[in-house]
């Protein structure tokens, strides 16, 4: 009897080897037959064909079983035995691939080569990537070199890679030898022949395995190929027309050949992220004007070239810029904020060389655990948003809200699920909710200690499917994060191209308080002049009437070059009048200073309180007068007269306080005599008028000698006289 050669295999772990069976030219022959390697999932021995089976590997290498199988045939009592003949089973491993660590860079940053490396030598390794925008191919072969990360958005962008282990492949492989030649074809690591596409010894045509039949053909080229070749790891065949026959006699012929080969054995795909943070880019001078004194923010925007992510932050220096006092450094500021005095009259312009670094999550965030999708809204931390810098140990608050729907896909109703949010890279569990179900909703507040080693730290999102919450261990990437901390000075934060902020700080008034002293009815002007007070130009000044007993004419000024006014004092005292003015500089930057005051001391007129008509004397009597003022600071008199004819005085017509004059009146009716006294107080000065009557002294104008008269006459006289008052 005799077996014909069973056919090799190879197959994959779990794959399924085909039945074997036996044939010979002997009807009612036995096959005995012998496997060397149980491990494939075969028994050591038995009888008969060989049914289909699972393979089995546990290995990292492929495993080869050696089966032996024996013909015999008994017939009369005899038992005849033929020749043996060998085969194997190779059974391939399943290939792994150790799980790829992910990787978070900045825009313009290179991401390292990732190398897979799996426990099976000859695995290839084909890899998916679901984001182009990162800068890395849909798709590819074998390790993934170094790459220039890309983002051009302000938002981090992750690409999912998913990568998958094979060992051994499909395909074909085609090869091409002249008469006498020997054509050698070895099949892929992991593979044996599985079939012939094409075979033709011959004339065939084409090239590179596109081959056809040409005029000159062995038709026995097909078997010929098929025999040497399936289920063998490598294949030598002879181009002669003692393998094939002649076809042609006389023509010179050649060998064309397309073999297939077989399997390729997948193993778990493993997936990891690449995350390309944005890098923050402010390409415009940010300018703002403010008043000195006063606060200034600048906050760049997102958008009109600018890149600027969630959660950016600002360092600088402190500038330098003479007449401004308050200049000072920012680090991992929200906003780059101050407060600039300026100690001149005029516009200064200071420039801050401002870095920009961001670390940023986008928000909403939305997570599926269990098929609950929980929305994470709000999410701050320290009330400045989702992203913040912090310091290391320090204490940090944070809040936000969440809602819980079921997801379209199936949706467990009696599960037990819990929900947690930490500190990634941890196991430091923030938050942790059990039971979540459909339609639950919260806001939260709570707090928490942020971790003392400086580093970026996502705050990530996980879920269990148990009765009690747990102490997961939270991943330290942006998948599933709500939020990210940078604590201390972190290399991770992405830094942007310095760029610069200008701050024009206006000159605000600084006015020192004034005082003016004028007489009653007097006017007096305050015009501030910049030296010792800043005085922008264009200054102006504002004020409202203050109200006085004892003053009038107080009045407002609105937007006045100078405060001035005109005062009257109706007492006889000195009185203060007090304006509270407030100061605003002119163009530049109409900035109000603080308010002072312009104290005006209105002194009163100083007036005779003795009388100014004294009573009338005769000529020739002594005019007698004494001066008196109610004015509260004494006065000083003076006093002239300009005597009127037909009188006459008995010394000089001017002098000081008191009049001590006798005057005669020549004339024969009153003559009224006046002084003028010039009554000074508190450097205020005002005439008063003094008149006195002088009376002429009476004479007869009749004859004083009248006629002689005998005696016993009667005298008769009447007198008359010339004085104008009867």
């Amino acid at each position: 009897p005799n077996v014909v050669d069973p056919i090799n295999q190879q197959v994959c772990n779990g794959g399924s080897v085909a039945a074997v069976n036996f044939t010979g030219a002997v009807s009612g022959t036995v096959y005995d037959w012998t496997n060397n390697t149980t491990s494939i999932g075969l028994a050591a021995s038995g009888t008969g064909n060989i049914a289909s089976f699972a393979g089995a590997n546990s290995t990292a290498s492929t495993v080869t079983s050696t089966l032996i199988v024996t013909p015999t045939y008994t017939n009369a009592g005899g038992t005849c035995t033929g020749s043996t003949q060998s085969f194997t089973i190779a059974v391939n491993p399943t290939p792994t691939v150790t799980q790829p660590a992910s990787q978070t860079v900045c825009a313009g940053q290179s991401f390292a080569a990732t190398t897979f490396t799996g426990t099976t030598t000859g695995t290839n390794y084909t890899w998916t990537s679901t984001d182009p925008a990162v800068g890395l191919a849909l798709s590819g072969t074998g390790d993934i070199s170094t790459f220039v990360a890309t983002n051009t958005t302000s938002s981090p962008i992750t690409t999912t890679v998913t990568v998958t282990p094979t060992y051994g492949a499909t395909g074909t492989i085609f090869g091409l030898v002249g008469e006498n030649g020997v054509l050698n074809i070895p099949a892929p690591a992991g593979t044996v022949f599985t079939g012939v596409s094409f075979a033709s010894f011959g004339t065939p045509t084409g090239s590179l395995g596109s081959y056809s039949i040409g005029s000159c053909h062995a038709t026995s080229s097909q078997a010929v190929v098929e025999a040497l070749a399936i289920g063998q790891t490598s294949v030598s065949i002879p181009a002669d027309i003692a393998t094939f026959g002649n076809p042609c006699v006389g023509t010179s012929k050649s060998l064309a050949v397309v073999l297939t080969y077989g399997p390729a054995c997948s193993g778990p795909a493993k997936t990891f992220t690449l995350t390309v943070n944005p890098m923050p880019n402010v390409t415009t001078t940010q300018t703002t004007d403010v008043c000195s004194g006063n606060p200034f923010t600048v906050t760049p925007s997102n958008g009109n070239g600018n890149i600027v992510p969630i959660g950016t932050t600002y360092s600088w220096t402190a500038p330098t810029a003479n007449g401004i006092t308050g200049l000072a450094a920012g680090t991992n500021s929200s906003a780059i904020s101050g407060t600039l005095t300026n100690t001149t009259n005029a516009q200064i312009t200071v420039n801050y060389t401002v870095t920009p670094a961001a670390v940023s999550i986008s928000s909403p965030a939305t997570t599926n655990i269990w098929d609950r999708l929980i929305t994470y809204t709000g999410v701050s931390f320290n009330g400045q948003g989702n992203t913040v810098s912090v310091a290391a140990g320090s204490n940090v608050t944070l809040s936000y809200s969440y809602s819980v729907a079921s997801s379209p896909g199936m949706y467990c109703l009696g599960c037990m699920v819990q929900s947690y949010i930490g500190i990634g890279g941890t196991n430091q569990t923030l938050n942790c909710y059990s039971g979540i179900y459909n339609g639950l909703s919260a806001t939260i507040n709570t707090s928490f200690t942020a971790p003392t080693t400086p580093g970026v730290y996502y705050i990530t999102q996980a879920g269990t499917l148990d009765f009690v919450c747990q102490n997961p261990f939270f991943t330290n990437s942006p998948a599933n994060s709500i939020g990210v901390i940078v604590v201390g000075s972190s290399p991770y934060s992405c830094s942007g191209t310095p760029f610069t902020v200008s701050v024009v700080v206006n000159p605000t008034p600084v006015i020192a308080n004034k005082t003016r002293t004028i007489c009653s009815t007097g006017t007096f002007s305050v015009s501030p002049t910049n030296g010792s007070d800043i005085v922008p130009t264009g200054t102006t000044y504002t004020w409202s009437a203050p109200s006085v007993s004892g003053i009038t004419g107080t009045a407002a000024g609105s937007s006045e070059t100078s405060i001035g006014g005109t005062l009257i004092n109706t007492t006889n005292a000195p009185i203060d009048v007090v304006y509270t003015v407030t100061p605003t500089s002119g163009a530049a930057g109409n900035c109000v200073g603080g308010t002072f005051t312009v104290t005006v001391t209105v002194n009163p007129t100083p007036a005779l309180s003795s009388t100014l008509t004294p009573a009338t004397i005769c000529s020739g009597s002594t005019f007698a007068y004494t001066p008196t003022s109610a004015t509260q600071v004494s006065p000083t008199y003076a006093w002239t007269t300009t005597l009127p004819a037909g009188i006459t005085a008995n010394n000089a017509t001017s002098g000081t306080n008191d009049i001590s004059q006798i005057l005669t009146n020549s004339t024969n009716g009153p003559l009224p005599v006046t002084y003028v006294y010039t009554i000074t107080a508190n450097g205020c000065s005002s005439d008063n008028n003094v008149t006195v009557v002088v009376n002429p002294t009476p004479a007869l104008t009749s004859p004083l000698t009248p006629t002689t008269i005998c005696s016993g006459s009667t005298f008769a006289y009447t007198p008359t006289s010339a004085t104008q008052v009867s």
